[in-house]
C-alpha cells in the first residue's frame, strides 16, 4: 500500500507540474496551426479499436465535410483493421512510450500541431487520466472527454489505491482542460453484467452530436486477397472451425488442455470438421505438443499475416476462444463465436453482437466477478479462478446450442 501511495503522489505531481511545464514550453516553440480537422483519440488493443467501429462510422457521416484523423495505439493494428473506411488518416502512437518519454511526446506533439484541429474527441471510456499527458498537449476549439465508466469511478480505496486516488484527486483537477465532459452512462450494470464499452462510446457520440442512431453494430472491411497466400486459399475450401487459445493476459486464458478436450468432443459431433488453431507468434508456447495430442488439427499459430487471419475467420464455420481481439474481429465479421470469459470485468467486452450466434460462456456463480482481475493477480495463478471454474461441459452446452442454430439455419 505504501508503494501505491508513493506512486499515486508521483503521478499527481507529474500530471499537474511536469506535464504542464512540458506543455507550456512546447507552446513557446511550436505555433498552433489553425485547422478545421477532427481528431478522434482511441485507445487500447484490437478489441478496443473494433468496438470503436460501432461509432466511428457515424462520426464519419456526422463530419462528412471535415478531414478526420484517428489517433490510436501503435500496437492495436488499427491500419490493418480499419483501413480508410472511418477516417482520412490513422496516426499510430506508442502510448506507453508517449506517457514516459518527453522526447518521443515532443515528436508526436509537433506532428499534431502541424495538422491543426478544430475538434478533439477522446473516445476513451474509462477516463482521460489513462492518456496523460495528451489532454494538456493538444489544442483545439473544442475538446470532448468522458467522465468514465461507473464501475471504474466506483472502485474503492482498498480495492485499487491508484485508481481510487486518480478518480478522487487527479480527474477533478484536469476537467477544466476540456470544453465539455460527457456525463457517465447512468447504470453500472445491466442484466447482471457491466455495461458494455460500446454503450459508453454511444453515450459520447450521442451527447456530443445530439443524434440518435439505431445501428451500433461493429464492422470491419473484409480481407484483401492480395495478401492471402495460395496455401491459405486452399485451406479455406475445407469445412473447418477455429480455436483461439491465447489472450492478452495469462490469467484470462482458459487452460489449453481443456480446449483440446472440447475440440475432441466437437469432432465426435462432426468428424468432417477441420480444427485450426490460430494466434500471434507470442502465443506459440501455448500450443505445446499439439501434433501429438490432436494430430488432426492444423497449427497456424504465429504463421499468418493479418489479412490471412481475417480471411480464415471470414470462411470458418465458427470460432471458439478466450476474450481477445480475434473474437471481436469475428463478431464484426458476423461470424458465429463462442467466447470463454472470466468475471474480472464481465460485460465490458461481452454480451453484444447477435445473441443467436455470439455466445459467452462464464461462471455465473464466481465469487470474484467484477473484481478487475484482482483475485488472479493476488494469487498469481495460471488463470483467474472465474476462468478456471468454467468446465468443458459448460462450453459444450453452448457449442451444441450454436451448432443446432447453424444447422437449422442451413
Amino acid at each position: 500500500m505504501i508503494k501505491q501511495r508513493v506512486l499515486a503522489i508521483f503521478i499527481l505531481f507529474k500530471i499537474l507540474y511536469l506535464d504542464k511545464l512540458f506543455s507550456f514550453s512546447t507552446k513557446l516553440f511550436f505555433k498552433q496551426k489553425a485547422g478545421e480537422n477532427i481528431l478522434i483519440v482511441c485507445g487500447g488493443g484490437i478489441g478496443d479499436i473494433i468496438t470503436d467501429t460501432a461509432v466511428l462510422k457515424h462520426y464519419r457521416n456526422y463530419f462528412r465535410n471535415k478531414k478526420i484523423y484517428l489517433l490510436t495505439n501503435l500496437q492495436n493494428n488499427a491500419k490493418a483493421i480499419l483501413k480508410n473506411y472511418f477516417s482520412d488518416e490513422i496516426i499510430e502512437v506508442d502510448f506507453y512510450k508517449f506517457k514516459r518519454s518527453y522526447i518521443y511526446a515532443l515528436k508526436v506533439y509537433k506532428k499534431l500541431k502541424d495538422i491543426g484541429f478544430e475538434t478533439i474527441i477522446y473516445n476513451i471510456t474509462i477516463n482521460i487520466i489513462n492518456l496523460s499527458p495528451l489532454y494538456y498537449l493538444l489544442d483545439a476549439r473544442e475538446k470532448i472527454a468522458y467522465e468514465g465508466e461507473l464501475w471504474y469511478r466506483n472502485i474503492k480505496k482498498d480495492e485499487d489505491y491508484i485508481i481510487w486516488f486518480s478518480n478522487k484527486y487527479i480527474f477533478p483537477k484536469i476537467k477544466k482542460e476540456f470544453t465539455k465532459i460527457i456525463e457517465s452512462y447512468s447504470q453500472e450494470k445491466e442484466n447482471g453484467v457491466l455495461v458494455n464499452v460500446i454503450k459508453h462510446k454511444v453515450k459520447i457520440f450521442e451527447d456530443f452530436t445530439g443524434q440518435k442512431i439505431y445501428d451500433y453494430s461493429t464492422f470491419v472491411p473484409k480481407s484483401d486477397l492480395n495478401y492471402v497466400s495460395k496455401d491459405i486459399l486452399k485451406i479455406s475450401r475445407n469445412k473447418y472451425f477455429i480455436i483461439v487459445p491465447g489472450a492478452g493476459a495469462y490469467y484470462r486464458r482458459w487452460p489449453f488442455e481443456r480446449f483440446i478436450k472440447v475440440t475432441k468432443e466437437i469432432l465426435k459431433i462432426d468428424k468432417n470438421l477441420l480444427p485450426i488453431f490460430i494466434g500471434s507468434p507470442a502465443e506459440k508456447n501455448i500450443i505445446k505438443d499439439l501434433d501429438k495430442t490432436l494430430p488432426q488439427a492444423l497449427n497456424l499459430v504465429g504463421k499468418l499475416n493479418f489479412e490471412e487471419l481475417k480471411f480464415l475467420i471470414e470462411n470458418c464455420q465458427f470460432l471458439i476462444g478466450n476474450e481477445q481481439g480475434l473474437i471481436h474481429l469475428a463478431i464484426a465479421l458476423k461470424k458465429p463465436t463462442i467466447c470463454i470469459i472470466g468475471g474480472g470485468h464481465l460485460g465490458r467486452y461481452s454480451h453484444y453482437g447477435d445473441s443467436n450466434i455470439n455466445k459467452w460462456v462464464y461462471d455465473e456463480n464466481a465469487k470474484c466477478k467484477f473484481d478487475n482481475w484482482r483475485c488472479a493477480l493476488k494469487e498469481n495463478t495460471i488463470c483467474a479462478p472465474c476462468i478456471f471454474s468454467i468446465t468443458e461441459e459448460m462450453v459444450m452446452r453452448e457449442v451444441n446450442n450454436l451448432l443446432k442454430f447453424i444447422n437449422e439455419g442451413l
